[in-house]
């Protein structure tokens, strides 16, 4: 049973996990763009 009144340490914690996930999603969404950008440069560069 969770008890609907959240100690202020509770909803800090919470929200910076929250925040702390939501930080991992946006740097692996970067990271597989950065990638994508990369290799679709090295496609159009590379003298064929």
């Amino acid at each position: 049973m969770v008890s609907a009144t959240h100690s202020p340490y509770e909803e800090a914690s919470m929200t910076y996990s929250l925040k702390r996930n939501s930080t991992i999603i946006v740097e692996m969404y970067l990271l597989q763009v950065v990638t994508g950008v990369m290799k679709i440069l090295r496609t159009i560069l590379k003298p064929n």
